[in-house]
C-alpha cells in the first residue's frame, strides 16, 4: 500500500528531472481492494460491490500535519459509495485514481474508523456504504523525505499545483538534518564551491526496485579535496534552489585536511515507495 508508481514517477521527475508535476486533480475517485494495491492498483474489486468508483471532491483534505513518522491529511467531508450490489466482508484497503473507470492510479491506503485506527470494510448487499468525514486518512512518512516534499506531494491530491520543478539539485553535506529543513551544514567548510549542483539532466531514468521506483546520479558527485577538516559528517541532503526535498543518514565519519570526497557514479541513489 502507499503511492502508485504513476504518481511516484511524477514526483520524482518534478523535484530532480525538471518536469513539472502538471495539472492537479480537482475530483478522485475512489475504489475498493480486496488486498494490497502495490505499485499499480491491484486487486481492486469495487465493481464487485458497487456500480462504480465513487468520487470525491480533492479539496475536501485536511491541511498536511504531522502525526509521528507521517505528514497526514484527512477527509473534510463523507465519501460515498452508493448501495451496495453484493454483500462485501473484510475489505482492508482503499485506492484513490483520476477518473471514474480505468484511469492513472495515485495511491491505495487501509480504511481506518473515527479514531483513526485501521480497520476493515464490511456491509450487506443493499447497504447504503460511505465513509464519515474523517474516516479517509492518507500519510506519507517523513523519515527521509522532508515536510516541504510531502506538503507538495499531498497539496498536489487535493487539486494544488506543485509549481515550476527545480532545473537543479543541490548537495549539501551535514551534522544533523531535521525534517522541517533545519541542517547543520558543513559543505562551504570542506568544499570549494559549497554544495556539488547536479542538473536535471544528470539523473538516471526511473526503474522498479522492490517496491520502490528509483533514480540515481549519473556521473560522479566529486567535491575535490577537502579543504578543511570537520567531525562528525553524517548526513547528506538534497535541496532544491531553498528548500530540502530528500535526505539520508551515513557512517559517521570526520573529514580531513586533503580528503578526496567523492561519491563513485551511480552510487547515489533516491528511492520512493512503498518498501
Amino acid at each position: 500500500m502507499g503511492l502508485s508508481s504513476y504518481f511516484i514517477d511524477k514526483f520524482l521527475n518534478h523535484h530532480f528531472k525538471g518536469t513539472n508535476a502538471g495539472t492537479a486533480p480537482t475530483t478522485l475517485y475512489a475504489s475498493i481492494h480486496s488486498a494490497d494495491p502495490a505499485l499499480t492498483g491491484a486487486n481492486e474489486v469495487t465493481g464487485t460491490y458497487f456500480s462504480g468508483r465513487a468520487s470525491y471532491t480533492s479539496s475536501n483534505f485536511s491541511a498536511p500535519a504531522t502525526v509521528g513518522n507521517n505528514r497526514r491529511i484527512v477527509s473534510t467531508a463523507s465519501l460515498n459509495f452508493g448501495t451496495s450490489i453484493a454483500a462485501g466482508s473484510n475489505l482492508p484497503f482503499f485506492g484513490f485514481w483520476d477518473a471514474s473507470t480505468s484511469g492513472n492510479f495515485l495511491g491505495g491506503f487501509p480504511f481506518r474508523n473515527a479514531l483513526g485506527v485501521t480497520e476493515l470494510l464490511s456491509f450487506g448487499s443493499g447497504d447504503s456504504v460511505s465513509r464519515a468525514s474523517g474516516n479517509i486518512v492518507i500519510d506519507l512518512d517523513i523519515l527521509f523525505w522532508s515536510i516541504y516534499a510531502r506538503d507538495l506531494q499531498l497539496n498536489w491530491l487535493k487539486g494544488s499545483s506543485a509549481g515550476t520543478a527545480p532545473t537543479s539539485n543541490q548537495l549539501a553535506l551535514a551534522t544533523a538534518i531535521a525534517t522541517n529543513g533545519t541542517i547543520t551544514e558543513i559543505t562551504a567548510t570542506v568544499a570549494t564551491g559549497g554544495r556539488f549542483s547536479i542538473p536535471s539532466s544528470g539523473w538516471s531514468a526511473i526503474s522498479t526496485v522492490g517496491n520502490t521506483r528509483q533514480i540515481q546520479v549519473i556521473n560522479n558527485i566529486n567535491y575535490g579535496n577537502a579543504i578543511a577538516a570537520a567531525t562528525g559528517f553524517n548526513s547528506v541532503a538534497l535541496f532544491d534552489s531553498t528548500n530540502l526535498i530528500v535526505f539520508s543518514s551515513v557512517s559517521t565519519q570526520n573529514i580531513t585536511v586533503g580528503q578526496e570526497l567523492i561519491i563513485p557514479s551511480g552510487n547515489f541513489k533516491v528511492s520512493l515507495g512503498n518498501a
